[in-house]
């Protein structure tokens, strides 16, 4: 299977996050670290393709999350994932990779000790967002906590 194309349309995110995406690049814009949206929702056909590899194609392990539904049993072979869900929360457009932009306009990946790791986290986390950073995925900012309720119209 050729890899799935990623998606970088920040309409495709759930409304309540990507509110919160766009302030957080405007943020590091400000702060003169411009960052672009590289993957936002997340297919389950790309979710399996990032999950093999490093499993049944050759490269590093990418993720620890397969995109099926359910929670991973208790006999999981990776203890922190047992009874966690299978699906990332790219799949339900609450999470997202972002990464600096270089002059040119093109992207940008630092060595994840980088400031601009830092600036990303610190930012993340200002605005009620989980910074991938603190588990090793600086790109990753995702949703936490309740998401707002509807409103009746």
């Amino acid at each position: 299977m050729s890899e799935p194309l990623k998606d970088r349309d920040l309409a495709k995110l759930h409304p309540a996050f990507r509110l919160k995406v766009e302030r957080l690049l405007e943020t590091l814009q400000r702060a003169g670290v411009p960052f672009k949206l590289d993957e936002g929702f997340r297919s389950r056909e790309r979710q399996g393709w990032l999950y093999a590899s490093g499993r049944t194609r050759p490269g590093n392990i990418l993720t620890q999350k397969d995109g099926a539904p359910g929670v991973w049993q208790k006999t999981h072979e990776v203890a922190s994932e047992r009874g966690k869900p299978r699906r990332s929360r790219h799949q339900s457009g609450l999470a997202a990779d972002v990464y600096p932009l270089k002059s040119d306009g093109r992207v940008w990946i630092p060595a994840a000790s980088h400031e601009a790791w830092v600036l990303l986290a610190t930012a993340a986390r200002s605005l009620g967002l989980r910074a991938g950073r603190d588990w090793g995925d600086s790109p990753h900012v995702e949703y936490q906590g309740a998401l707002p309720k509807k409103e009746k119209g």
